[in-house]
């Protein structure tokens, strides 16, 4: 009988020293949300960033080193069993954009022709994608506002990678 919040907390973020995450609700607290821009430029009240618009997913608040973190985790170490690995990778479906699929709480990419495994995130205003590869040991955390197209500076920055490993 754990809640969601302590299981999590219980079996993720404590053991991976996730030291920046916290849970929206139940531990956050507003202050440590950082402002979101609208397309204006304006910043957006944090009376109306609503961590609960997809919880409990969405209720993780962190930042990129933490987020990088737990993309290694999922792929790379004994935090999942290979069974639950397997099962969130084998489990997706398209996304419509060639070569990306949504798992089961995760994005699979093999457009590159390698596994690359990420989150993505969304609480108006807030945005986070990101993308681990394995292949590489690499990451691309991307951290916004929802108004530009991240998937595309992420496959870009990948790019960027790629070319630098044939170096």
């Amino acid at each position: 009988g754990l809640t969601a919040h302590a299981a999590i907390r219980d079996r993720v973020i404590d053991p991976l020293g996730l030291d920046a995450t916290f849970l929206a609700g139940p531990e956050g607290s507003f202050a440590k949300i950082v402002p979101g821009y609208l397309p204006n430029g304006m910043e957006f009240p944090k009376e109306y960033v609503d961590p609960s618009f997809w919880w409990v997913g969405a209720a993780f608040v962190s930042n990129a080193v933490d987020t990088l973190a737990l993309s290694r985790a999922i792929v790379a170490s004994d935090l999942l069993s290979e069974t639950s690995r397997d099962a969130l990778l084998d489990l997706t479906v398209p996304t419509g954009a060639a070569g990306l699929d949504q798992g089961l709480g995760v994005l699979a990419d093999t457009s590159s022709g390698d596994l690359r495994v990420g989150q993505q995130g969304t609480i108006p205003p807030h945005e986070v994608r990101n993308f681990y590869s394995p292949a590489l040991d690499a990451a691309v955390v991307v951290l916004g506002t929802n108004d530009f197209a991240t998937y595309g500076l992420l496959v870009d920055a990948f790019g960027v990678i790629d070319d630098a490993q044939s170096l």
